[in-house]
């Protein structure tokens, strides 16, 4: 269960399904970063939504120097990453997983 405490990393996939879990954590108030390597699929998302809870990063997934710059920049900005939610398994190997706090 995700809390207000946690900071969720989401690969987007040009999926709905995954539209509308960005929308439901940003509903409750959970910090959550955005990270696609299409500003095209993040800008929709991070219209409206209130500074401070939601942060957008255009990176390649599949790149391990960007993927190291994502978590970088996001715990710079929102906090260390304590979920990642990665619906497609877009992140590359176990890499991202030894970002996560």
């Amino acid at each position: 269960m995700v809390t207000s405490a946690d900071v969720v990393l989401v690969v987007l996939d040009g999926t709905e399904r995954t539209r509308t879990l960005v929308r439901g954590l940003v509903d409750n108030d959970i910090r959550t970063a955005l990270t696609s390597a299409s500003v095209h699929e993040l800008v929709p998302l991070l219209n409206g939504v209130r500074r401070g809870l939601v942060y957008g990063v255009v990176a390649d997934p599949s790149d391990a120097g960007q993927v190291d710059r994502l978590f970088e920049r996001v715990g710079r900005t929102l906090g260390a990453v304590t979920v990642i939610l990665d619906p497609s398994e877009r992140l590359t190997g176990n890499r991202a997983a030894s970002h996560a706090a």
